[in-house]
């Protein structure tokens, strides 16, 4: 996908970031204590070969763990403001061959969000029933000869047949909040923000994953490290970047000769 990355502007550190910044600074601090003194007293001259190879998998780790707390450093924490009035938006749908059943329970989600907007199925298996069951449901449905690029594909030729003002893509497994909308629009009051990606979780909630703490912020999971703590710490560099389904775009950027999504990307 082509990544459009958005306008780094006024915000306020996530509370208690301070104390994580002190934890990183600390932890890296006695990570390089601890290569100097593997580089001056554990160096085998004997074995040099094998022990700075040795040495050079701990500076990799060094450099990894660096590399995470850089994006871990500023968390930003943002509030939406009112999404603004008479916006046009279409919400895509994209799917190959899942099962209809699953279709509908992210269909229905869609059409049941409360801004209004228009809610297209792009159906790359050219299935008649469900064409049907989109028109039940009051959902579009676009399907196209052949299923060149895949996803990305079926994305760019919705792109030039429907005119809203943003683009939303949810996968067939994706069910939307009714306030999804609600949530996101207002970010757009700037113009320089391109799009917006909003975390998810799996909805089968006997899941191991539903073990959490959202007060004390206690995860589980690596869904929850992802985008409750590292997307929004490169938000914080200006580099969060779409993860292929639960996003918002302003469709103007995309109509751009080279911003589409790009077709050699499957997901």
């Amino acid at each position: 996908m082509y990544n459009i990355c958005i306008k780094k502007e006024q915000y306020k550190l996530k509370k208690g970031q301070i104390k994580y910044q002190v934890v990183i600074v600390f932890m890296l601090g006695v990570y390089l204590y601890y290569l100097v003194y593997r580089f001056r007293y554990t160096i085998n001259p004997n074995a040099l070969f094998f022990s700075l190879l040795f040495f050079y998998a701990d500076v990799h780790g060094f450099i990894s763990l660096s590399l995470f707390a850089f994006q871990l450093w500023g968390q930003r924490a943002r509030k939406p403001r009112p999404p603004l009035p008479g916006l046009s938006v279409d919400i895509y749908i994209p799917t190959y061959n899942e099962d209809v059943s699953i279709v509908k329970k992210t269909a229905l989600g869609c059409m049941n969000i409360r801004y209004p907007h228009k809610t297209y199925i792009l159906d790359d298996g050219n299935r008649p029933e469900l064409a049907q069951n989109a028109a039940e449901w009051g959902c579009g449905y676009i399907t196209r000869k052949e299923r060149s690029h895949a996803k990305a594909g079926n994305l760019n030729h919705a792109l030039s047949l429907t005119g809203g003002d943003f683009v939303v893509i949810f996968d067939t497994d994706c069910v939307p909040q009714p306030d999804f909308l609600d949530k996101t629009l207002g970010y757009f009051h700037d113009p320089k923000v391109a799009f917006v990606q909003t975390p998810h979780n799996y909805y089968n909630v006997d899941s191991f994953q539903f073990r959490v703490n959202m007060k004390r912020e206690r995860y589980w999971n690596e869904q929850n490290l992802f985008y409750r703590l590292i997307m929004p710490g490169r938000d914080y560099w200006n580099s969060a970047f779409f993860a292929g389904t639960a996003a918002i775009f302003r469709k103007k950027p995309l109509d751009l000769p080279l911003f589409p999504w790009l077709e050699w990307c499957l997901s």
